[in-house]
């Protein structure tokens, strides 16, 4: 039987009850009419599996997706480049996999429209979003580019009308479902991630990656209204999701303390839910919720899900891989649920029985049952088809779950080498001194490693698990920190985490073509003339000379191994900022001038304006 809930019939019908309750025994019916409103409102309402209840949807991008039947969970498998489509309560079983479609490379959020008609997933290995009929078994009937690495998806409710973050683009396409074409792109700030969207569609919400921001766009005038700034060293946000009746937004993310000098494990990253007033545009920070402090210490939050009642969310946690299930009245946690390998999306059932978490790197969904907070059924979706010593490394990678890797679970390799890139800050060690984060892609060929050429191997990678992250280590000894004695070949993890390492590569520069072609060509020149001396130090292909240089910048009383620095590979540097070892230079121009004041970082001090514009126009575009 499927049961509707009506609060408005069930009022009504306790109402008249109560009354006719309180006239036998002679009692003013109000006091008990406002207990039974009161109960209404705050219990939450959990029929049994397989009932239909009319329920608000999720309308955040998300790894998960439900049907608005409630009969069906869609989930993205990144490595696989594939969505599963699994049915719900399926006979005797929890989810009972369907079909796994091929869709797009790298498939990171998925959305499903209010009548089942159209998915869509946002890829981010090729710029696309692939649209999937609903209707017709499932089949991928078109893909669309939409800009590069694009993160969170989600579908206008009464439009066929998809929006798209697009992350290295900084904006949000625009995408017409049915015809399958791109119609606009509505410009934001730096690395939009996560996208939400109002129940009525109006309003678009976009989180920004490396700053914490929230930019809200009105959909018909395809526009940035306003901008609310969250903590000012926010980090990782990668979703945002609505409370259902308030105008209250929850953020997944974590706080990089990067200020401090003087670092502890528990002193270095924060996670926690921020939570945004709407209304007011602006944060509300005593109503964050601290989850070392509300839970046990966890990392990175990626997603999150209300159930029924409004007053309980469930935060999965990407790093830690597990759940935490906080009471919104008291910001304290009712459960804490261990899942797979790095989960990143989660959605509950149209009943709220039931949570769903996809674990992407085991290829599975947990199935919790929410009334006893338990995992019940673990279902694989997906073979992910990565070699298994590959797998293995970028498992321990995105892990803190595990003593070997870190303390307390509280830091992955992933949390500031995030997507094996980095996190735009710049970190003090008591060991070396300020160091800004660099990416990893493409590290295997420009050996040596770390800014004070210190590593010559991936596998020294124990040293940053024991002394950044603080963990045990994964050696089970003392690495050899001489450079001529490897440490590859001693464990079999850690040869697995420097596999994967060395596998992160570059993709092609997408912005070669924004770019005036002269004055590319006048940048290369100058980068070239010898008396300037840039490819002195930074000689194609890698740019870079493997060596280590005195270049004024290392001078600071915190510095301890300087002043000498390792060339670092000029590849990548459009998505790199801030630069040079300590971060202080926030825009490539200052490398050649506020912090090139001697000439000691290439002889640019009699560049006039245009020629280092187009200096640092051939940098950005090299390819």
């Amino acid at each position: 039987m499927n049961l509707k809930i009506n609060r408005t019939r069930i009022s009504a019908d306790l109402r008249g009850f109560f009354l006719s309750l309180s006239a036998s025994i002679r009692v003013h019916p109000r006091p008990i009419i406002l207990i039974l409103i009161c109960i209404l409102i705050f219990t939450e309402i959990r029929p049994v599996a397989g009932t239909e209840v009319a329920l608000f949807p999720k309308r955040s991008s998300s790894a998960l997706a439900v049907t608005p039947d409630g009969e069906f969970l869609l989930a993205v498998n990144p490595d696989s480049n594939s969505l599963s489509v699994l049915k719900t309560f399926a006979g005797e079983a929890e989810l009972a996999l369907r079909a796994e479609i091929p869709v797009g490379v790298d498939p990171r959020t998925v959305a499903v429209d209010d009548v089942r008609k159209w998915a869509v997933t946002a890829n981010r290995g090729s710029g696309t979003v692939s649209i999937i009929d609903l209707r017709s078994d499932y089949a991928v009937v078109g893909e669309v580019t939409v800009g590069q690495l694009p993160w969170g998806v989600v579908i206008h409710p009464d439009e066929s009308i998809a929006y798209v973050a697009c992350e290295e683009s900084d904006h949000v396409g625009v995408v017409d479902i049915a015809a399958q074409k791109l119609i606009g792109t509505i410009s934001v700030g730096d690395r939009p991630n996560g996208l939400a969207i109002s129940d009525d569609g109006s309003t678009l919400y976009v989180t920004h990656l490396l700053n914490g921001q929230i930019s809200i766009i009105d959909t018909d005038q395809a526009e940035v209204t306003a901008v609310i700034n969250t903590w000012p060293d926010a980090n990782l946000s990668q979703s945002i999701i609505l409370h259902p009746n308030k105008d209250l937004a929850y953020l997944p993310l974590t706080r990089s303390n990067s200020a401090n000098l003087a670092l502890t494990f528990d002193t270095t990253v924060f996670p926690l839910v921020t939570v945004v007033d709407l209304a007011a545009e602006q944060l509300i920070p005593r109503q964050t919720i601290s989850l070392p402090e509300s839970d046990t210490p966890v990392g990175l939050p990626y997603d999150a899900a209300f159930m029924p009642s409004r007053q309980t969310l469930y935060i999965v946690n990407a790093a830690s891989n597990d759940v935490s299930v906080i009471d919104l009245n008291t910001n304290q946690a009712q459960a804490h649920i261990e899942v797979g390998a790095n989960p990143r999306g989660i959605a509950v059932s149209n009943n709220g029985t039931r949570a769903y978490v996809n674990n992407t790197l085991d290829g599975t969904v947990s199935v919790i049952d929410t009334r006893t907070n338990e995992v019940i059924d673990t279902v694989q979706v997906t073979e992910i088809p990565l070699p298994p010593v590959l797998l293995r490394g970028k498992q321990l990678f995105h892990s803190s779950d595990d003593p070997a890797l870190t303390r307390d679970q509280w830091i992955s390799c992933n949390t500031c080498h995030w997507e094996g890139e980095h996190d735009g800050h710049t970190w003090t060690f008591g060991f070396a001194g300020p160091r800004n984060t660099t990416s990893l892609l493409g590290m295997i060929q420009t050996y040596p490693l770390r800014w004070s050429a210190e590593w010559d191997e991936s596998a020294d990678s124990e040293f940053a698990i024991t002394q950044e992250q603080f963990g045990e280590g994964l050696l089970g000894g003392t690495m050899h920190e001489t450079l001529e004695i490897p440490n590859t070949g001693r464990s079999y993890d850690l040869d697995c985490l420097a596999a994967f390492i060395d596998s992160l590569q570059y993709q092609p520069n997408p912005h070669m073509a924004e770019f005036d072609p002269d004055e590319v060509t006048l940048g290369e020149q100058l980068f070239n003339d010898p008396e300037i001396g840039c490819a002195e130090c930074h000689p194609p292909p890698y740019y870079t000379d493997f060596q280590v240089h005195a270049v004024g910048t290392g001078a600071g009383i915190t510095e301890k191994l300087g002043p000498e620095f390792d060339t670092p590979t000029l590849r990548g540097l459009y998505r790199s900022a801030p630069f040079l070892h300590d971060g202080s230079a926030v825009m490539l121009l200052e490398v050649l001038t506020v912090t090139n004041l001697e000439d000691a970082h290439g002889v640019t001090s009699h560049l006039n304006e245009s020629e280092l514009a187009a200096l640092v126009a051939f940098m950005l575009a090299i390819p």
